[in-house]
């Protein structure tokens, strides 16, 4: 049943996480300036994502935003994502 629950949550999951990248990648304008504390407090706390929901963030392809300006501060969260909560092979993907 929460396999079942996941799989129906997945899109909402994504959808957040592209909207957190898109609205804090900015250092200078985040609440939190350091990405480990906006990952925590604003991502996962802010969010009420599990264990599961961060999977499915760090799944996330980043492809569609390497056009824009931001897509390196974009990349950099993305990537302290995947250092601290990412398996060992996910960060050796990274």
């Amino acid at each position: 049943m929460v396999d079942e629950i996941q799989s129906h949550s997945k899109p909402v999951i994504e959808h957040c996480y592209r909207e957190f990248l898109l609205q804090n990648h900015d250092p200078d304008e985040r609440e939190y300036p350091d990405a480990a504390d906006q990952i925590r407090e604003v991502l996962i706390h802010g969010n009420y994502l599990s264990k599961r929901d961060i999977e499915i963030c760090l799944g996330f392809d980043l492809g569609s935003f390497a056009a824009q300006c931001e897509y390196k501060n974009m990349r950099e969260l993305h990537q302290f994502l995947v250092t601290t909560y990412g398996s060992v092979d996910e960060r050796r993907a990274a």
